[in-house]
C-alpha cells in the first residue's frame, strides 16, 4: 500500500535555488513515496504526475521507483518530473496528483496520491517571524557571494542579518539596550574592502559593525536617533562619513573611526528642534563640494556645507513637521 511522503522542487538551475516555484521557473520535482509496513514488496513502482491548474506546465511527466520494499519509502531522484511555473494568475499552492502503478504478488495494483505544491513569490524559509519591525530592510551581498543579505532593526533592540533563507547570518542578531527605528546604512565605509552596517538607536547611540557582527564602535548622542545614517566621502579620501540626526537637535558627522570629521560637528542648527529624517548628500551649488541637506522637525530645512557653515539662502521653511528624508535631484 503506497503512501505520499514529501515532495521537494529543484530549482537550482532553472530557477534561484530556493525551493519553491516561482511564476516563470522550470523546476524539477522529486517526490518520495512510501510503502506501508505490511504489505508486498511493490515492483516495477512507475508514477504520472498530473495537474489541472493553468499555472503549471508539465514538461517530464514521468517517473521511475523501481522497487519499494514493504515498510521502506523512494524517491524519484534519479527520474524526477520537471515542471513549468507559469506567469500570471493566484499565487496560492497548486494541487498536483501522483498517478502510480506498481506490481505485487498478488497482482498489478494502482492508486492516485495528491498533494500541494507551494507556488508563488515568497521565497523558501521567508516570512520571518521576529519582533515588530519599523525600520525599512537594506539588502547587500555581505560574503561576496553574489546573493544578498537582508537587514533590519527591531523594537526589541536586534539588528538582523538574515541570508536568502531567512536564516540567521554569522553571529547576528546584534542586540542593543533599546529599540532600532532607524534603517540601517551599509557600505565599506574604511576601505578596507569588506561591508560595514551603520545603524542607530533609541538608547541615543550611532553604531558601526562589521559583515560579521563585531563592533567597531559606538557613539553617544544626547537623545535617540531614529534618523536613518547616511554614508558619503566628504573628504575624497576613499572612507565613507557616517551623516546623521539626533533628538538632542543635532546634526552629527563622523568619520570612519567614529571621531567628529571637524571641530564644528555636532552642529546645532538654529531652530533648536530634533532631527527625525536622514540626510541627503550631494553637490547642489556646483562648487564640486558636496553638501548635506538635513530637515528638523521644526519644519526647516538646511544646506550644510562640509565645514559646518549653512549655505547662504538656507534653511528653507516648509511650515510643517518633517518625518521624511529629504532626495536631491537635477530637474532642470
Amino acid at each position: 500500500y503506497l503512501i505520499f511522503v514529501s515532495y521537494m522542487v529543484n530549482d537550482s538551475i532553472g530557477g534561484d535555488g530556493d525551493g519553491v516555484l516561482n511564476p516563470g521557473e522550470q523546476g524539477k520535482i522529486i517526490v518520495t513515496i512510501e510503502n506501508v509496513q505490511g504489505w508486498d514488496d511493490a515492483q516495477f513502482v512507475d508514477a504520472v504526475l498530473r495537474c489541472n491548474d493553468p499555472r503549471i506546465s508539465i514538461i517530464d511527466s514521468t517517473g521511475d521507483y523501481g522497487t519499494i520494499v514493504d515498510g521502506q519509502s523512494k524517491d524519484n531522484a534519479s527520474d524526477p518530473f520537471e515542471v513549468l511555473g507559469v506567469e500570471g494568475g493566484s499565487l496560492d499552492p497548486v494541487s498536483m496528483t501522483l498517478y502510480v502503478t506498481a506490481v505485487g504478488s498478488s497482482g498489478s495494483y494502482w492508486i492516485e496520491l495528491e498533494f500541494d505544491m507551494e507556488f508563488g513569490w515568497m521565497q523558501s524559509g521567508w516570512p520571518v517571524q521576529s519582533e515588530q519591525v519599523k525600520t525599512s530592510p537594506a539588502v547587500v551581498d555581505l560574503n561576496n557571494d553574489y546573493i544578498g543579505e537582508v537587514i533590519y532593526g527591531s523594537e526589541g533592540g536586534n539588528l538582523f542579518v538574515k541570508n536568502y533563507r531567512g536564516e540567521d547570518f554569522s553571529t547576528f542578531p546584534y542586540h542593543v539596550s533599546n529599540k532600532l527605528w532607524a534603517s540601517p546604512a551599509v557600505g565599506d565605509v574604511d576601505n578596507d574592502g569588506v561591508i560595514d552596517i551603520a545603524f542607530a538607536g533609541f538608547n541615543n547611540n550611532i553604531y558601526l559593525v562589521d559583515r560579521l557582527g563585531n563592533l567597531s564602535w559606538s557613539v553617544t548622542t544626547g537623545g535617540p536617533v531614529i534618523a536613518t545614517p547616511a554614508l558619503s566621502d566628504l573628504d575624497n579620501d576613499n572612507k565613507l562619513e557616517i551623516i546623521v540626526g539626533s533628538f538632542d537637535k543635532k546634526l552629527y558627522v563622523l568619520k570612519s573611526d567614529g571621531t567628529p570629521f571637524n571641530t564644528n560637528f555636532p552642529l546645532s542648527l538654529p531652530d533648536a528642534s530634533m532631527i527625525t529624517a536622514g540626510c541627503a548628500v550631494g553637490d547642489i551649488n556646483g562648487d564640486y563640494t558636496k553638501e548635506i541637506i538635513v530637515a528638523t522637525y521644526g519644519g526647516n530645512v538646511y544646506a550644510v556645507s562640509p565645514d559646518g557653515t549653512i549655505l547662504t539662502g538656507w534653511p528653507f521653511h516648509t511650515g510643517g513637521n518633517i518625518w521624511d528624508a529629504p532626495s536631491i535631484a537635477n530637474l532642470d
